[in-house]
C-alpha cells in the first residue's frame, strides 16, 4: 500500500498506537481520515483479537509459549519499528482479514 508522505509524517505517532493492545482504539477515533494510521488501527484491531484468543493457548507448553512470545512482542514491535519508519507492513494472514474491515 501506498500512502501520501504528508499523511504519514502526520500519523505516525497515533498509528504507533495500533499495535498496543486495546490502543488501536485512538487511531481509529481520532485520525478518522488518515489512510495511513485507519490501515494499521485495522491491523491492530485483528491483532487483538488474535491475541485474546491466543490467550486460551498460552498455557500450552512450549508450543503455546512461543506463539505466545510471537504474537505478544516480535509482530507487534516489528509492526511499531516499520510504523516509525514510515512503512505499512502486511502482517501474514492478519493483513488479509484486516482489509476486509470498512467502518464507513
Amino acid at each position: 500500500m501506498q500512502f501520501e508522505e504528508k499523511d504519514v509524517l502526520a500519523n505516525k505517532v497515533v498509528a504507533l498506537l495500533s499495535y498496543i493492545w486495546v490502543l488501536f482504539l485512538v487511531p481509529l477515533l481520532v485520525a478518522r481520515k488518515s489512510a495511513f494510521a485507519q490501515a494499521h488501527a485495522k491491523q491492530g484491531l485483528v491483532l487483538f483479537v488474535v491475541q485474546a484468543l491466543s490467550s486460551l493457548i498460552a498455557w500450552i507448553p512450549f508450543v503455546g509459549w512461543i506463539w505466545g512470545v510471537c504474537i505478544f512482542f516480535i509482530v507487534p514491535i516489528y509492526a511499531m519499528v516499520r510504523v516509525l519508519l514510515g512503512q505499512y507492513w502486511r502482517i501474514p494472514i492478519i493483513a488479509d482479514y484486516a482489509e476486509r474491515i470498512s467502518f464507513d
